[in-house]
């Protein structure tokens, strides 16, 4: 009897505990005692932060102004609490963007957010396999039951499963890892809460098992002011209202219509063309790159336009305007001119030439004598003459 007694009093304080774990998790957010807000709060506390965007299809979405940032890879680092596993941001603004909404990557603006009613520890989806944890943010209206391929490949970044809970996390980041992708499968460890649902990723006893490290969750703990988390005696402190769905949310007090370069902030990830384990680095996009296909447009430089270099050599074409080379006479033509006699007026055409016939006669006849040469030709000159 007593064994019986023994028996159904550890199964009452099994059940008590597991129902006073579940109930404080749903409470501590759904009966808060942080009000409610509208997306009129997110425009005002994120403005001095980054700016806001009229997006097509969105309404009003977020940039932040940090350069090189990574929504759940930039200052910030995963803990395992009483939802799953929580991304706490160092940001003084990471209470909402990474808690709220969903995330896209636009090749204009970068990564941009889009707010959203409902509070998660994060939404991501997850993977596991071949030694690696990953996750990627989840974009616009993209459910948390996605299916391979569902997310693009330069959006997932993997750890070593054994890092996954350090604090620089960021120093074991793996991206742009096509190998890793396919060695590894979506996690499909989902939470319930009232109107929504998230992905909790990897089981606790698991990460415990690779990481031979004993895992407490956290509790999560409501404050009253946005701001950044704060974890102390295993409690995590974040500011997480609930957002009331209203007809008018507001607007930003500012809008930009033109996209805001960051310093050293690609527009798009890029991704690597091998597999090897690289960590992801921002690079500047090429406008005059093949690939994105821009037209290339002609100018008419002006004096005061920048000259392109010249080239070490260059080839001029030949020109049929050539600057006339002296003559070289040899001393044989300079005494035959020397000694031909100037020709009398009206035949002064005629005689030119025969000092060229004789120098040919010459070419062809070389056994033809000088003297005979100069003589002969005034003779036939005459003749023709008097003829």
């Amino acid at each position: 009897m007593k064994r019986y007694y023994y028996i159904l009093g550890i199964a009452l304080i099994t059940t008590f505990a597991s129902c006073s774990a579940n109930r404080y998790a749903q409470s501590s957010y759904d009966n808060n005692d942080q009000g409610e807000v509208t997306y009129q709060q997110f425009y005002d506390e994120l403005s001095p932060y980054g700016n806001w965007i009229s997006y097509p299809g969105y309404g009003y979405v977020w940039s932040p102004s940090q350069a090189g940032f990574m929504p759940y890879g930039s200052n910030g680092y995963w803990v395992y609490s009483t939802y799953g596993w929580t991304w706490v941001s160092n940001y003084n603004w990471g209470w909402a963007p990474f808690h709220y909404g969903r995330w896209m990557l636009d090749p204009n603006y970068g990564w941009l957010w889009v707010p959203g009613y409902q509070w998660a520890p994060a939404w991501v989806a997850w993977r596991s396999g071949g030694g690696y944890y990953g996750w990627a943010p989840l974009g616009p209206g993209m459910s948390v039951h996605i299916a391979n391929g569902a997310v693009p490949d330069n959006h997932w970044r993997f750890v070593p499963n054994r890092y996954i809970s350090q604090r620089n996390v960021s120093n074991y980041y793996v991206t742009n890892n096509t190998t890793i992708i396919n060695n590894t499968t979506i996690i499909n460890n989902y939470n319930n809460g009232p109107g929504r649902e998230y992905n909790s990723g990897p089981r606790i006893n698991e990460v415990e098992k690779v990481t031979n490290t004993r895992i407490a969750p956290v509790r999560v703990i409501n404050t009253n002011t946005p701001g950044s988390s704060n974890i102390s005696n295993n409690q995590l402190e974040i500011y997480r209202p609930q957002v009331r769905q209203v007809t008018n949310d507001g607007r930003p007090s500012k809008i930009i219509t033109q996209p805001v370069r960051k310093p050293n902030e690609p527009t798009a990830p890029v991704r690597t063309p091998n597999n090897n384990n690289t960590r992801e680095k921002p690079v500047t996009p090429n406008h005059n790159s093949i690939d994105q296909k821009r037209p290339v447009e002609t100018k008419t430089q002006d004096n005061n336009s920048h000259q392109p270099a010249r080239p070490e050599r260059i080839f001029t074409p030949p020109s049929n305007n050539r600057t006339p080379q002296p003559r070289v006479e040899s001393n044989e033509q300079k005494s035959i001119r020397n000694n031909v006699k100037k020709p009398a007026s009206g035949t002064q055409n005629r005689r030119k030439a025969a000092p060229a016939k004789k120098i040919q006669r010459k070419e062809q006849t070389p056994s033809t004598k000088k003297d005979d040469n100069v003589k002969q030709a005034p003779v036939r000159e005459k003749s023709d003459a008097n003829q």
